[in-house]
């Protein structure tokens, strides 16, 4: 009823149904993870125009990432990523390049998280590292990623 609502008095909103992406690295919790995200997804497919999660893999992680592109693509739904932080800079490029590779499926939106906390003893390792931001430059100048701005946190 709600996404009827929605279609009818603000036709230009898109409401998503999103899940945390399982990172682990071990396959087999990946796999039991996938599987009940997988048991919501009929339930939820007609009342969502698409599928989106947070993703903050580490090294070695982003198998988790492609698999739930996968599940999503069985749906004919078009993807988002809500948040993506990487460990490392090696990570965040191999995420990029299934980004740009089309391995994402109909990848709609891709939001950074570029915000370093700077309170003394904590450090975060999600945020966009030097190296992150000269790869999406570079990306961007080559016509393989198409950027927009939105305001973050102060």
């Amino acid at each position: 009823m709600a996404h009827r609502i929605f279609k009818q008095t603000a036709p230009n909103v898109a409401l998503t149904f999103s899940v945390f992406i399982p990172n682990d690295a071990d396959e087999g919790t990946r796999s039991r993870s996938l599987h009940l995200i997988a048991r919501y997804l009929p339930y939820v497919a007609g009342h969502a125009d698409m599928f989106t999660a947070p993703s903050t893999p580490q090294p070695c992680e982003v198998a988790g990432l492609l698999q739930y592109a996968d599940l999503v693509a069985d749906y004919g739904k078009p993807f988002g990523i809500d948040e993506l932080g990487c460990w490392d800079e090696e990570t965040f490029r191999e995420v990029m390049g299934a980004v740009t590779s089309g391995q994402l499926g109909d990848l709609r939106f891709l939001n950074f998280f570029d915000y370093h906390v700077c309170k003394p003893g904590i450090d975060n390792p999600w945020h966009l590292k030097d190296a992150d931001k000269r790869l999406l430059r570079d990306l961007k100048q080559r016509g393989r990623l198409a950027t927009s701005r939105s305001a973050g946190p102060p």
